[in-house]
Parts: structure tokens; C-alpha cells; sequence
């Protein structure tokens, strides 16, 4: 469905929701602790359904609180979603239903609604999906194809490396300061969702690539057009010495999955389920891993566990169509 751009005002000519969305996301991020690319998404997934009432004229009322009660009618809401049922899938259906219930709630801690109107609609059932990952040896065919003759080579490898052998969100790789990685230790200190400090191990493949990235990272600081400014505390630089954002990380890694065909399409979050599932299959225990990835539920963790046994009936099927051949 295509967002139209709301101008629907109140009084003083400004968007009716403009206020309130904006103390919604400044909440998510300094109170709840959400990540930056999810706060986007709530934004994103709240404008579009406020353009969704402005195409169906929904009347404005001139004062914003009472806008707010009628424009969260479970009808209206439920008209938006079934709108996008032709279009979307279940997935992201689910976490726009997700922003508008955050939103509700928001709303009723701040005494803006008597009751949450959004309480009794269900999120559409999802189809669970088992993380993909790659294999031990596909891990090492993809390392293996990474070259290391120029900085920003090397700036790609060790942000592999460090993805797999630390088992990070891609945005917490961005947010790595320099401070952050303990040599002596052979650690690094990340915060993740909920502002969660974790301490997690560096393998010795990835500290050695990360040495060799740190070696000849003056040579993006030199490209920097704002030669006068304090250069990025950010571990990992873009060519022009600025900080790599999350987006960019996405990016050089599909690329690099797009030249090695015999692999499964590979991501950050690929890297880091490898990370998991490798862990489980060599003895790791739930609560470990769960510690390592910082889930903040064990059954966020035990995914990997449904992993690991159809693993284990694929090797056994192997292994009974081996006898039966003999």
C-alpha cells in the first residue's frame, strides 16, 4: 500500500501526532532502550497507518488527546491490517500491529487513554522460521574467499570475523568504540538491547584480523574532509574515515555473498546464528549462549536447540542409508 504523506493538522498548522510520536520514540530509546533501526521502524510502521486514516478521511478533532482515542479504534486498526493482508506478509503485519499496541500503551501511562484499546487484537499466526546459518565448513569457504590486500579488506574481514566469533548484532558491530575491546583480556564490552552490558570472548582468528585492520585504519583517517574535528571513536570506518553504519555493514556483507554462489545468502544475523548453532554443537549450554547473544528470554535461545536436532536426523538418515547400502 502506498504511504501517502500526512497534512492533516490541528491548531498552529502542525501535524495532529507530530508531539506525541515523538515523545512514543524518544521513550523507546532512552527509557525501554530500543535499538535506533527498530525505533525507525515503529516510526515508520505509526506514519503509515496515520496516512491510512487520512485516505479514509477520518475526521480531525481539535483537541489531540481525543484525535488519539478515536483514531485507535480497534475498527480502524483492524481495517489497516486487513489492508494489508494482499501485500505483506504475516511478519511484518505482526510488527505494525506491534507499534500500534507500543503506542496504545505509551499513551495509556501517560494518561492520554482511560483503557488500552488494542489489548484484545491478536497478532496474525507466522510461519516459525529456523535461523539460517552455515555450516562449519561453509564458514570457513567464506573466510577463505575474503582478500586482505587493502585497508577496507581488511576492515571487511575482521568485521566477519568478529560478527562469527563473537556472535554480535550488526549494530552493535557499528557501535564498537575503540575503548571497547579489552586486548589484554582478548574481550570486547557491548551494549545491547536494553542498554545490556556484555562481555563477550574474541576468538583468536578474529583478534588477529582486527589487529591487522587496526594497523592501516590511519589510512581512512586521512581521507577525512574535516581534517580540524576529533577523528570517530567507532572501531570500524567507511572510505572516507567516517563511522560504518549499520546499513553499509548489511550492504559489503550481501555483497560478498553475492560472489560466492554455492553459499546460502549470508547477513549479519546469518554470521551470528552460525555463531549459536556452532557453540550448541560443540557442548555450549542454553544459558551460555543465551548469556553470549543477550537474550533476554531462554526461548529466544532455544531455537538453535530445533537446529541442532535436524542436524542430528540428517546425519543419522546418512548414516542408516550408508549401512543399508553395505
Amino acid at each position: 500500500m502506498a504511504v501517502k504523506k500526512s497534512t492533516k493538522t490541528t491548531q498552529g498548522g502542525a501535524i495532529w501526532y507530530r508531539k506525541p510520536l515523538q515523545q512514543f520514540t524518544d521513550a523507546l530509546l532512552h527509557q525501554k532502550g530500543y535499538s535506533e533501526q527498530t525505533v525507525q521502524s515503529y516510526t515508520r510502521d505509526l506514519r503509515q497507518y496515520f496516512a491510512f486514516l487520512e485516505i479514509k478521511n477520518i475526521p480531525t478533532n481539535s483537541q489531540i488527546s481525543t484525535q488519539l482515542r478515536e483514531s485507535l479504534s480497534p475498527i480502524w486498526v483492524k481495517a489497516f491490517l486487513s489492508d494489508l493482508y494482499e501485500t505483506h506478509e504475516a511478519s511484518s503485519i505482526a510488527r505494525k500491529l506491534a507499534a500500534l499496541k507500543s503506542f496504545s500503551k505509551f499513551l495509556l501511562r501517560m494518561g492520554e487513554l482511560s483503557d488500552d484499546p488494542l489489548s484484545l487484537i491478536h497478532s496474525p499466526k507466522q510461519e516459525k522460521k529456523l535461523p539460517v546459518f552455515l555450516t562449519i565448513n561453509q564458514m570457513r569457504t567464506l573466510i577463505n574467499s575474503l582478500p586482505s590486500e587493502t585497508v577496507l579488506d581488511k576492515r571487511n574481514k575482521a568485521i566477519i570475523e568478529l560478527l562469527y566469533s563473537s556472535g554480535l548484532r550488526v549494530s552493535e558491530c557499528a557501535n564498537l568504540k575503540l575503548t571497547d575491546v579489552d586486548w589484554s583480556s582478548q574481550s570486547l564490552r557491548t551494549l545491547g538491547k536494553g542498554k545490556k552490558e556484555r562481555i563477550l570472548p574474541i576468538g583468536k582468528d578474529a583478534l588477529t584480523a582486527l589487529e591487522n585492520y587496526l594497523k592501516e585504519r590511519p589510512l581512512l583517517l586521512e581521507k577525512r574532509s574535516q581534517k580540524n574535528s576529533l577523528p570517530p571513536p567507532h572501531f570500524f570506518l567507511n572510505r572516507f574515515g567516517k563511522t560504518l553504519h549499520v546499513r553499509s555493514i548489511e550492504r559489503l556483507i550481501q555483497k560478498i555473498s553475492a560472489s560466492l554462489p554455492e553459499l546460502p545468502n549470508v547477513s549479519p544475523h546469518t554470521l551470528r546464528h552460525s555463531f549459536a548453532t556452532h557453540l550448541l554443537s560443540n557442548g555450549a549450554d542454553l544459558r551460555t549462549i543465551q548469556e553470549l547473544l543477550g537474550h533476554s528470554s531462554l526461548s529466544t535461545t532455544q531455537k538453535y536447540t530445533h537446529i541442532n536436532l535436524e542436524n542430528l536426523i540428517e546425519e543419522y538418515d546418512k548414516t542408516m542409508s550408508r549401512l543399508k547400502d553395505n
